[in-house]
C-alpha cells in the first residue's frame, strides 16, 4: 500500500460535502444555510481552515509512513466555489483521503474521526435518497 497527498481538487470535493451537508465540523460551524449558487465568504473561509486541517491531516499521515521528502509539501489551498461533483463522487473523495490518512496513529485522531463520521453520514444519505431504499419494506 502506497499512500499520497491528495489534490486540491479531491480536497474542494471534502469540503463541499462537508459545508453543504453539517452544521459544525472539527468544533467550528460550517456556516451552513439554504444552498446558494455559490458559497458565502463566511463559508469560503470555513472551507478554506477546514480544507487547510484536512491537508494537514494527510501530511500527518504521509510523515508516519514515509518520514520526510518532497511528497510532504502541503498544497495551497483556498476554497471559492462548490465543487462540480454529485454526492456520491463527494463520498469517493472522502473515502480517498480517509484511507489517504490511515496511516501511523493518524486514524486514532480526533479530526480523522470526525471527517470518518461525516463520510458515514454522507454515505447514508446517499442511500436513504435512492428509490430502492423508498421501496424497501420497514420491519419485516
Amino acid at each position: 500500500m502506497s499512500a499520497f497527498m491528495v489534490n486540491t481538487s479531491v480536497m474542494a470535493k471534502v469540503v463541499t460535502a462537508i459545508l453543504l451537508n453539517f452544521d459544525m465540523f472539527d468544533g467550528e460551524s460550517t456556516c451552513r444555510q439554504t444552498l446558494l449558487a455559490a458559497p458565502t465568504d463566511a463559508q469560503k473561509e470555513a472551507g478554506t481552515n477546514i480544507g487547510k486541517k484536512l491537508f494537514l491531516l494527510n501530511r500527518r499521515a504521509l510523515r508516519a509512513r514515509y518520514d520526510c521528502g518532497e511528497h510532504l509539501r502541503v498544497p495551497e489551498f483556498v476554497f471559492e466555489k462548490w465543487a462540480d461533483a454529485t454526492p456520491v463522487q463527494q463520498f469517493k473523495a472522502m473515502s480517498c483521503l480517509l484511507y489517504q490518512c490511515h496511516e501511523g496513529k493518524v486514524h486514532e485522531s480526533g479530526l480523522y474521526d470526525e471527517l470518518n463520521h461525516a463520510a458515514g453520514e454522507l454515505a447514508q444519505r446517499i442511500v436513504q435518497d435512492l428509490p430502492e431504499y423508498e421501496k424497501a419494506s420497514w420491519g419485516d
